[in-house]
């Protein structure tokens, strides 16, 4: 899922639904009253005739489309109490239709059409507290709000509380709350719920996991033309995850979002020409994609651009061009470009060799968990190299962040470290084998040469001890980050919370490999 973040999609002409409602009675009494007539029950007070005149003025029924007029006979509605008036108002001051656009204006009236239980207004104060436009930033008022909405039947308040209730800001997410609030938008025929409860179904949040469900949510969304979902089913089809596999397929899908504006859709198609995956293997189209949605602001795909720049695929290499297109997604917090980057600054490829400014970039990215760049922190302090301070307690935290992890040359490194009897007062050679034994059983043959180094130390009871532990790690650890993954691939969701819809939202396997020291 996407982080908490809240991005406004505006969908459509939100006035003109938003007086659907009303335009329907308005219509009714035009049929039966003149504009005369009824701008005379207007003058007087009638507020079922102001509610009509206003509409009639906004649409142009039997009389010149003039916002303004709209507006004023709205406000004379709004002023009386009139609900549906009020959010009216509400929506022109919030698209500067008829009056000079202001968001403050438009929040107080909606607060004043929900007050009185209007499900479009709720949905619509909902969305202003969420995004704090027009209204002070509150997302737990904007729940609240939300849900009277949803439990009105409010389709979009529905999708929207279940998003806001997926991205949590500031707390956990309720993911069994928003599967049921997603699953009645769905069934009702929202698209972004749609998509968003195949997200849910695909990583089995809030609901069992179901890559077939999540499928079928996905397929009924990108049949509306929702891009987001059209990505995901092809993403599921390249996979053979609850749809049978079927790569031209997915790359049609992929080539439909694309040619809609999905940048992420141009990361993958990059993808599927690097990999041959739905047509023809062609490193250079991929490059062209690559290069498309990296300059449309996609950070996978600007990480892609520096491993190929970096590793010459489809191009000469261009370690200056790799460290830009690196430094580029790593400065946008992008995890696997800023160890990416910390490996060329670690060894002076296309920029100055500078291991202080690479463990900056390792430490980020270890932070954000990156197991790799655990691995390289640990390292650059074992060994004090350019600059790093030598730190013995530093390097073991991190290693062993990392060992745990799973991460062989971790392991490694770490047995080196316990077994120094230069770094430690006392070696602890058994912890020292547990490890190597470890990496060695995951291929690392330098850890074979150093566990059988150890082995040569320890007694036989020391010995039986170390590999108890390295079996018990092996098993408890090791064993289960080994076993095939049956997970669906994490689909993308919509744009979090939507405009107001008024009455009627890669993986690091490509970076450079640490060098072990």
């Amino acid at each position: 899922m996407k982080n908490p973040n809240l991005n406004s999609r505006i969908m459509g002409r939100p006035f003109l639904a938003a007086l659907l409602s009303t335009a329907l009675a308005a219509t009714a009494l035009a049929q039966t009253t003149d504009l005369r007539t009824l701008t005379e029950r207007a003058e007087k007070g009638d507020v079922k005739s102001q509610l009509a005149l206003g509409v009639a003025y906004y649409l142009g029924q039997g009389t010149l489309q003039h916002f303004p007029d709209a507006a004023k006979w709205f406000r004379r509605a709004a002023e009386a109490g009139d609900a549906l008036a009020q959010k009216n108002l509400a929506t022109m001051y919030q698209n500067g239709q008829g009056v000079k656009a202001d968001l403050n204006e438009a929040g107080r009236w909606y607060r004043k059409a929900a007050e009185q239980g209007n499900a479009q207004a709720q949905n619509e104060l909902g969305w202003m507290l969420a995004t704090g436009q027009g209204a002070p930033e509150n997302h737990a008022e904007a729940i609240q709000w939300f849900r009277k909405s949803a439990e009105q039947n409010f389709t979009v308040a529905q999708k929207n509380l279940a998003v806001l209730l997926l991205r949590a800001p500031g707390g956990e997410p309720n993911y069994p709350e928003a599967a049921k609030w997603l699953t009645k938008a769905a069934e009702a025929g929202n698209a972004q719920a749609q998509n968003e409860l195949g997200v849910l179904y695909a990583n089995g949040r809030g609901v069992k996991q179901d890559a077939a469900e999540a499928a079928k949510w996905f397929k009924a969304a990108a049949e509306q033309g929702d891009t987001t979902a059209s990505r995901n089913l092809a993403l599921l089809m390249r996979g053979g995850q609850g749809v049978a596999k079927n790569d031209a397929e997915a790359f049609k899908l992929l080539k439909s979002s694309a040619d809609k504006g999905d940048t992420q859709a141009l990361y993958h198609l990059g993808q599927a020409y690097f990999n041959g995956n739905g047509v023809e293997k062609n490193e250079a189209e991929a490059l062209k994609y690559y290069r498309r949605a990296a300059e449309a602001g996609e950070v996978n795909a600007m990480n892609e651009l520096g491993w190929i720049y970096e590793n010459g695929r489809g191009v000469p290499p261009n370690p200056t061009e790799a460290v830009k297109w690196y430094q580029t997604a790593a400065d946008k917090g992008h995890v696997p470009a800023q160890f990416n980057l910390g490996v060329l600054h670690a060894s002076g490829k296309g920029v100055k060799k500078d291991e202080a400014v690479a463990l900056k970039w390792f430490k980020k990215a270890a932070a954000a968990g990156n197991v790799r760049a655990m691995a390289e922190v640990g390292r650059l302090h074992m060994i004090g190299a350019g600059g790093v301070p030598k730190d013995r307690d530093e390097a073991a935290k991190w290693l062993t962040a990392a060992a745990e992890a799973g991460a062989d040359f971790a392991m490694d490194n770490l047995g080196v470290l316990l077994a120094d009897d230069k770094a430690n007062a006392k070696p602890d050679y058994i912890e020292a084998y547990k490890w190597f034994n470890v990496s060695a059983a995951l291929g690392n043959t330098n850890a074979v040469r150093n566990r059988d180094a150890v082995a040569a130390r320890l007694k036989t009871d020391d010995l039986n001890e170390a590999q108890r532990r390295a079996k018990d790690f092996y098993e408890k650890k090791i064993v289960p980050l080994l076993a095939p993954s049956s997970s669906a691939p994490a689909p993308a969701s919509t744009p979090a919370v939507s405009a107001p819809q008024p009455a009627a939202a890669t993986g690091d396997k490509k970076a450079a490999q640490p060098k072990k020291k």
